[in-house]
């Protein structure tokens, strides 16, 4: 009997088209990209003249002294040939060549079992390792100038990784087939979005900018801007109980901090809880967008007083970060001043 969940045979002519298809749709996305006309000028990380001086510093030194690159020259050599002798012998159907150290990149089975692809990683990996070792064995630069090299270094080895390829990575080659190049086309799009929000920089984002919206999963608690200036902007939240304690609560979170983080969602809300228990709650936000140094006496105490009372004309408690105990002690309080 035939299996009937056996692939569909492969066909050319399909998969063609379908990546026709993927040309069309990769074109019209980097069109809309260039439309929005990014910062090209901050395409890209760091200072060429800075990286260039850095090299030239290594340059001048391996000139006066070519023994290091040399050396790691000839270590590639015997160690390519043992490499080709190890991948002879898989392609004829030996055991595949044992891994040095275990690296993330290269944790796909197909690295390992299948002879070609696991020749492109190790002659890889050698040649990483001969590079570095070559810029690491130089003498005479100075400490600060000898880590610009080695971390420069590094990210340029890193980058030439196969796994970074489409046509050198088995993972990414057995996705395309499977999903017709859609993969490929999702990519692209991300990396031109991640473009787009970082204004011609990589600005990529570890979550969904969509799953949030204020006041319906983050930022429940009901609230108004009650005082605002250049630095600041006064939360105060509106009390769900009939009274309130005499003495407000003034919660000042740490300025590099997202200030929401007090005010997830009902259940594990700060803010929440204070006003449930009768404790008249405000709260201090830098105001949005506010970069510039010289307005910093706007945030100084007194003008954070005077935002307090010209809201609430008593006394204020303040509170820097509130303590995890708090959420042993989600009960209302027995009495109300």
């Amino acid at each position: 009997m035939t299996d009937s969940k056996m692939a569909a045979p492969f066909d050319p002519a399909v998969l063609a088209e379908r990546f026709q298809t993927l040309a069309t749709k990769s074109q019209a996305a980097v069109q809309g990209f260039l439309v929005d006309r990014p910062d090209v000028a901050n395409i890209g990380m760091g200072d060429p003249a800075k990286i260039g001086q850095v090299f030239f510093e290594l340059t001048t030194k391996l000139l006066a002294d070519p023994r290091p690159i040399a050396r790691a020259q000839l270590e590639l050599w015997e160690q390519s040939v043992s490499l080709w002798a190890r991948t002879l012998r898989h392609l004829l159907g030996g055991e595949p060549p044992p891994v040095s150290a275990p690296d993330k990149r290269f944790k796909h089975p197909e690295w390992a079992e299948n002879a070609i692809f696991s020749f492109i990683r190790d002659s890889y990996l050698l040649s990483a390792r001969a590079i570095l070792s070559a810029v690491r064995g130089v003498k005479g630069l100075d400490e600060e100038t000898s880590r610009k090299v080695e971390f420069y270094t590094k990210q340029f080895v890193d980058a030439l990784a196969p796994s970074n390829f489409a046509a050198t990575n088995p993972e990414v080659l057995s996705k395309t087939i499977e999903t017709g190049g859609e993969n490929l086309l999702s990519g692209l799009t991300n990396l031109l979005n991640d473009l787009q929000r970082g204004k011609g920089r990589l600005s990529v984002t570890m979550t969904d900018m969509n799953a949030f919206r204020l006041g319906e999963n983050i930022a429940t608690t009901p609230g108004k801007v009650v005082f605002q200036n250049e630095m600041i902007q006064l939360i105060q939240y509106t009390p769900m109980t009939e009274h309130v304690r005499k003495t407000p609560l003034l919660i000042i979170p740490p300025w590099i901090n997202k200030f929401y983080v007090l005010d997830l969602q009902p259940k594990n809300s700060f803010i929440r809880w204070c006003v449930e228990s009768s404790i008249s709650s405000q709260r201090i936000r830098s105001s949005a967008g506010v970069s510039n140094r010289g307005t910093r006496s706007s945030s100084s105490p007194g003008s954070i007083r005077m935002a307090v009372c010209e809201t609430r004309a008593s006394s204020t408690t303040c509170l820097r970060a509130p303590s995890r105990r708090w959420r042993q002690s989600r009960k209302p309080l027995a009495s109300v001043q």
